[in-house]
């Protein structure tokens, strides 16, 4: 069964909580390496961007204090 949006984002909301900025690249890495796809990762990052969890500026990524407030 294929994952929700929500739920990769969500997971990279855990990867990049332990970052103060995180690069793009880093991030993908870690979410590949943790076993998710790529596609996951790109609606992930879709997903928690466009509910204001994160801000991407194109080679990195942040959290809103939004995404930094979610379990």
């Amino acid at each position: 069964m294929p994952m929700s949006p929500e739920e990769p984002a969500r997971k990279l909301l855990a990867i990049i909580k332990h970052e103060t900025a995180a690069g793009v690249g880093s991030v993908n890495s870690k979410f590949l390496t943790a076993g998710g796809t790529a596609k996951d990762c790109a609606d992930g990052m879709e997903y928690a961007v466009n509910h204001g969890w994160l801000e991407n500026a194109g080679v990195s990524v942040r959290l809103t204090n939004l995404g930094a407030g979610l379990e």
